[in-house]
This record gives structure tokens, sequence and C-alpha cells, in this order.
């Protein structure tokens, strides 16, 4: 797909925003626009959560700003949408992971299913890609899960994929083929700013993989 003058939404949380960059400008959307030509709309917001939350967590009030609720946010003629989303709810979340049949904003698996249903009906000529977050410290403890002690990441992971395969939504598996893992020490110093957000270099990473796979997929109208 070529990605010249494409309109490109980027809904999710501090990986998106950019959080740990030198810049807004070295946030991976902005690489990925320097380096394309795509128009970056970056929808990213520090904290957030997929799942809708039965209480704040603090005094982070802007953190309950789930995916869904800024869906209609995202500009009409958006003609690519990257969802990066999951680490809050694993992290700091009080939704319960749930299962696949579930369709309520607070569990996990259903605000999936929501998240992904309201992004198809108002975008249906659009490529929707879910893209998963790099690794990061704690991702593979039970113990880092806030509400859902005795889960590991890897099942958020798993009920993303599980979703996104039942809306035929691609994924963009960050977390597995992106060479990212701050739980290695040479890594987490090249690529990391802390133990969960990305410097510059991880950012530039991040966005020349994306790059990768957007263009392997099938072409639309712009």
């Amino acid at each position: 797909m070529d990605l010249k003058d494409l309109r490109a939404a980027f809904l999710g949380d501090s990986i998106t925003e950019g959080v740990g960059a030198s810049s807004r400008e070295n946030s991976y959307p902005a690489i990925l626009a320097a380096n394309t030509g795509i128009k970056s709309l970056n929808y990213g917001l520090s904290g957030t959560r997929i799942a809708r939350q039965k209480k704040t967590y603090g005094n982070h009030v802007e953190w309950d700003r789930n995916f869904i609720s800024r869906v209609d946010e995202i500009a009409d003629d958006a003609k690519v949408i990257v969802v990066c989303g999951s680490i809050n709810d694993y992290m700091h979340g009080d939704a319960e992971l749930g299962c696949f049949d579930d369709r309520n904003e607070y569990s996990f698996f259903g605000a999936m299913h929501i998240l992904l249903d309201r992004l198809i009906k108002r975008f249906p000529e659009a490529h929707i890609v879910f893209m998963t977050p790099p690794r990061f410290v704690g991702d593979l403890s039970p113990e880092y899960a806030y509400i859902n002690k005795g889960h590991k990441f890897s099942e958020y992971l798993r009920a993303v994929k599980e979703v996104c395969d039942h809306y035929s939504v691609p994924v963009f598996d960050l977390y597995l083929e992106s060479g990212l893992d701050s739980n290695i020490t040479e890594l987490r110093e090249r690529f990391y700013s802390d133990g969960v957000h990305l410097n510059d270099n991880g950012y530039k990473r991040v966005a020349e993989k994306l790059e990768e796979f957007l263009r392997k997929l099938p072409c639309k109208e712009k």
C-alpha cells in the first residue's frame, strides 16, 4: 500500500503519544509521517485504557478517557487507523479480563469487541490495524496486574488477537516482532527511556517496523 498523503489516525496511550521521546516530533506517528509522507493524526493519550473503569485511579481523571469514548474524535476522512493499547488495562485498570463472549465496556474482552465494532461501523472503508505494545518490565509477572492478579500480560495479548481475528482486523505484533524488550538491560539502555516507555531510538524502530507492515496491506481507494 502506498502511504504517501494517506490520512492516518493513531489511537492509543503513552506509547502512541510519544512519552519518553525527546520531542513530539520523535513519536512513532510523527517519524512515520516524516519517512513516508503519510498525514499523521496522533490521538495518543497517556495513561488511557481500552476498557471503561468503575472508579478513577488516584487523581488521574484523564486516564478514564478510554479508547471507546474517543472513537468519535477521530477525523472523518481517516483512511488508516492504527490502535495500540492494553498495557494500562493490565497495569492499573480495574476492568476484569473477562471472556470472549463479553460485550460490555467493563471487561477487557468486551471493550475490545465494542471498540472494533464502532471503528468498523464508523470507518467501513478504512484500513483498521491493531498494534500490540513492545515488551516492558513486568510483562511476564502476574503480580504486576492491578485488579487481575494471577493473569499475565500474554493473556491480554491473546484476547486482543482473538477479538481482532473475529472482526478480520490485522494485528501487527510489535510485542513479538520488534526486538524491543526492556527486561534485557542492553536493549532497555538503547531503546527505552524507562521500563515501559521508549526513547527516540525505540520509537524510530517502531515507525520502521510499522511502515513495513502497512506497506504490505492491500491497496484501498484514497
